[in-house]
Formats: C-alpha cells, structure tokens, sequence
C-alpha cells in the first residue's frame, strides 16, 4: 500500500493515526468558490440596460455589483496564493467537511455584499443592516426563501439589479456551491469530489458512475435543464423573461423567492399571464426538482423504470396528493379557498365564519372566484350550478396541491394564504415540511427516506416486544437495508427536532413582545410563530406561519435572532453534521 493510501486508511478510522489537516487544500476551495461568486455577480450587471427597462436607480446596483465582484475576486486570489505548493491535492473528509463548511459561510458574507453597498431598504424608511443582508444572502444560497423584504417592486427601494442578485443565489446554491467546483478539479479529482459530493449529500453508495467529475456534469445537465424548462413554460404562460428566469431559479432550486411582492399570486391577478398554467406548471416543475437528481438522469437515458419503481418516490408522490386530497376536502367545506386571490386577513377570515355558519360568500366573492377558474380569452361562465361546485373543486385543488407540494419540497412560493387554514391542513402541511422530499434532491427536511426508515425501525422494535426470537430485515428497492442505517436516520431526526426545539427556545426568549400584543393570546401565538419559523429555517422552507407567513416576513426580527436563523439555514442545507463539527475543537486538532 502506498503512502499516500495508508494516510487514507487511517483518515476513516481503520487506525488511531489522525492526518494533520492541510488548510492549503481548504484554502484552494476557498478560493474558487470567491471567484465564481465575482463571475456570478457580473452576470447581473445587463438588467441595468434601458432595454430591459433599467433606470437611474440601477446605477448603484451596478456600481454595487462590480465592487463585490472585485472584492470577492480579491479574496478569491487571497486564498488561491495561500494555497501553493501544497503537497497533496486530494482532501480527506475531515478536509471535506472543513472546506464545504467554511466554503458556505464565505460564500454567504460575500454575497451579503451587494445589498449592503447598493444601500438598499427592505421597506419605506428602513434601510438594510449587516445582519439583514447576511440573512438574505444565507436564505438565498441555502434555496430557504425566507427574506427580511416587504417592498420588492419598488426600484427606488431595491433596484431591480440587486433583485435578480437576490433570485440568482438561488441558482448558485440549489445544487450546491460545492458541487460546481468539482467540475474544475484537476488530476486526482475523483477521490477528491467524492469526499465532497458525500459531504453535500448529493454522493450515494450506489452511485452510477465511476468518475466523480462526471457525477457533477450529469447533475449540473439534469439541473439546467429543469430550469430551461421551467423557463420556457412560464414564457409560453405569458411571463416576462425576468421573471421567467427568477422563478424558474427558485423553483429548480426549491428556494421560494419571488421578484414580486404577492409571489405566485402575481401572475394570478396579472390578466397577460395564464395564472392557473403558471401554477400547475410550477407544481410539476416542484416535484420534479424534489426528485432524486439520478433517477431524473435514468430517465434522461430512456430508463423511466427506475423512477417508478423506486420506493421513495412512490412514497413522496403519495403523500402529496393524499395530503392535498385531504386539504381539499376539509378546506373546501369550511370556506378555505372561498376567498379571492389577494383578499386580506380579515377578508379571508370573514368569508372563512361565514362557510362555517352556513352563509353564502358575497356576490364580489363569488363573482372573482367564478371568474378566475372559468380560464382565460374570456371562455364562458359555467353556470350550472354542479359546474360551478365542479369547478371551485378543481381550483381549490390545484391550490391544495400547489401550497402542498410547495412546503413539502421546501419551494416555498406562495398562491394563497394558506396559513388560514383549517387546522388539518395546517397539520399537514407542517408535517410535510419536517419530512421534506426525495434524497439527492435540492429539496430540504429530514427527507422521505429517513422518515420511512425511522417508521420502519421502531415497528420492529415494537414487534419485538413480543416476539424476541423473530429477526426481521428492512428492504428498499429490493436492496436489504443495514440496521446501523436505521438507526442513523434515527438520531438524525431526533437531532433535527432537538435543533429545532432548542433553536425556538432562544429565539421566543431573546424576541421582544410587541409583535404580538395584538393577540388575545399571545404568548401562544408568539411561540407557534416562533416555532415554526425555526422549522422553515432547518427544513430550508422560508414560509411560515403567523407572522412569517403569506403576508409576513422576517424584517422584524432582531439582528440576533436573524444571525440564529442564518446559522439555522447553513445547518439545515448541510444536514447538521457538517455545521456542527466545524465548531468542536476536537475536528481541528491533530491530536
């Protein structure tokens, strides 16, 4: 065995030996992501041009574009001079998780700057802070969605460069910053994007193909072309290529940031866009991208046998149309989806009582929501009373499905105020942003598999109470599951709500009040808020509930409680393993 393999064995453990960690390695990493960050930075500089209707405001967008550019170019050269006559050129995984770790947090500060030298407002009179802008670019890279913004069409506000900044984040971090470097490796480049692909978690044991480089085109091709596609579909629905471009990248992506202030909503009440396709184009485009990324690829190659036979996604696509089902169901009775796009709070609750105490929804009510499910080019009325119910069924599951699929995959855009709900739908619906989708998607959560393997192991366990003699074996695929596997997704699911749950503990302590003394209740409401906007953070959803809901957004946080939540996305995007061994002295000693 060579030098160079035996320092490997003893890297995963096969001796006590531990390999003195090469921080020159960490600092090359370093430096590439710095750089793509520049080049990315510069590719937002066109929508200053009058032709895309760019104005006098977009000028220190530009200005702010290019100085984070030179700067992230600066650091990028920093790091790539540090990294010289380094001795060897393949990370082991402690060096792995270092650098995809710190490659996270650098890529976060360096894209927080944009917004910070444009001197953008997140509202009227409230100008950007360091802690607004670290959390806007964490929630952008991290596709979470969450955002501190409550004006986003006002160029004066945020000018519309810096705004494409902000979407475009999401195409940076969907399928990992990490992921892309790989592709630049040099020789040696396989082991090396193999020890970093597992860490991001896109790497899988039976993964198809034997070099690693390969296993990021395959990757970078499936992904670019869910977002051409997505792009042409909104096109051909009327949108304009802004905003075809800036929601295709948060759809791909999973993220949830919208270039519009109502999100999806937009384009319902925009009468050039088909707002109903928009949205059953998006809700495919959705679970496609919550797909496993190599079972797209298998199709790609004309193999569509290995999606459908596939247990965990057979298991995903259940739980979204039985969840989206069961909304309908209960929500169209009790006067859910009996609102208009765009009705306010009170509105929605007022017409919400009315379905409940047996009233019929007002004429304007009726009236908008007959309208908008009756299509598009003004096609006729269906004025029969059992078309009408027929078609208000439809609608209100296509908006089931939608905010279902939306929350499940962690997209987190918005067509509807869905956290006015009836309280089973709510359930579910947080239920599906615990469990997030597919493994090897960019979706977040704890995903389908772990959920279904934790099940599993704990019916076994269950059954052998009663009967200790019987041995019993987990199969997924037809492939016989480790016991050690199971138990892995245990304790990371138990880590995942310890997280959360301690997480909400410190936020609802350090968060002031005044918020909530609106409510009858509010301290109540101060901690569901609260909880499960610490849930959106981990799951990598950015829509919440309350406050952080459809209408709501995370401006009013303190800075302490916004760097929390920013540390909460980078743990939830990394799978929280990799987060929380940056900050144990023990995995940088070399002892």
């Amino acid at each position: 065995m060579t030098q160079n393999g035996r320092a490997r064995r003893d890297e995963i453990g096969a001796r006590q030996v531990v390999v003195p960690m090469n921080f020159r390695i960490i600092s090359s990493y370093l430096g590439l992501v710095a750089t793509l960050m520049g080049v990315a930075m510069l590719l937002c500089v066109p929508w200053a041009i009058p032709y895309w209707d760019g104005g006098a405001n977009e000028l220190r967008g530009v200005y702010a574009l290019v100085k984070s550019s030179l700067i992230s170019f600066a650091v990028g050269l920093a790091f790539i001079l540090l990294s010289r006559n380094t001795t060897r050129r393949e990370p082991f995984l402690r060096e792995a998780m270092a650098g995809v770790g710190l490659c996270w947090f650098l890529a976060i500060i360096l894209g927080a700057m944009p917004f910070l030298l444009a001197n953008v407002q997140r509202d009227v009179g409230e100008p950007i802070g360091i802690c607004d802008a670290i959390f806007e670019s964490a929630s952008g890279l991290t596709t979470t969605g969450g955002t501190i913004f409550g004006e986003l069409e006002d160029p004066e506000l945020l000018p519309k460069t810096i705004l494409f900044w902000r979407g475009q984040t999401h195409f940076i971090g969907g399928l990992g910053i990490i992921c892309l470097f790989v592709l630049f490796m040099g020789q040696g480049g396989a082991v090396g994007g193999k020890a970093i692909l597992k860490v991001e978690h896109i790497f899988s044991e039976n993964m198809p193909f034997s070099k690693m480089r390969q296993v990021a085109k395959s990757l970078l091709s499936v992904y670019l072309a869910l977002c051409l596609g997505c792009i042409l579909w909104l096109i051909a629905c009327g949108a304009s290529l802004y905003d075809a471009l800036y929601h295709s990248f948060s759809v791909v992506s999973l993220g949830g940031f919208s270039s519009h202030n109502a999100s999806v909503a937009y384009f319902s009440a925009d009468p050039n866009v088909n707002g109903p396709m928009v949205e059953t184009g998006l809700i495919l485009f959705m679970i496609l991208s919550g797909t496993n990324f190599f079972l797209l690829y298998w199709v790609a190659l004309r193999k569509p046998q290995k999606l459908f036979r596939d247990f965990e996604w057979r298991l995903f696509i259940t739980a979204l149309f039985m969840t989206a089902a069961i909304s309908t169901c209960s929500g169209y009775f009790k006067g859910d989806f009996q609102a208009p796009r765009g009705a306010t709070v009170a509105e929605t609750t007022e017409i919400a009582r009315d379905a409940l105490e047996g009233s019929e929804p007002d004429q304007r009510t009726a009236d908008v929501a007959t309208s908008a499910d009756d299509g598009v080019d003004g096609a006729p009325k269906v004025r029969a009373k059992f078309g009408a119910v027929a078609i208000r069924l439809v609608s209100a599951f296509r908006s089931s499905l939608f905010h279902t699929t939306s929350l499940a995959t962690g997209a987190g855009l918005i067509a509807d105020q869905y956290e006015l709900w009836n309280s089973t739908s709510v359930i579910l619906l947080l239920s599906l942003m615990f469990m997030g989708a597919c493994s090897g998607s960019t979706a977040g959560g704890v995903k389908v598999y772990r959920v279904w393997l934790a099940f599993s192991s704990l019916a076994r366990e269950a059954e052998r109470r009663y009967r200790p003699s019987l041995v019993r074996v987990t199969k997924v695929n037809g492939e016989f599951v480790a016991r050690e596997t199971s138990n892995a997704a245990i304790r990371y699911i138990v880590a995942f709500a310890g997280l959360i749950l301690l997480t909400t503990l410190v936020v609802v302590s350090i968060e002031p009040d005044h918020a909530w003394r609106s409510y009858d209740h509010y301290s109540m409401e101060k901690v569901v808020d609260l909880g499960t906007g610490t849930l959106a953070m981990f799951a990598n959803v950015g829509a919440a509930f309350g406050e952080f809901g459809s209408q709501g957004n995370y401006g009013g946080l303190t800075n302490l409680t916004k760097l929390i939540f920013s540390w909460a996305m980078v743990v939830g995007r990394l799978e929280i393993w990799c987060v929380l061994a940056l900050f144990s002295p023990r995995f940088w000693s070399n002892r």
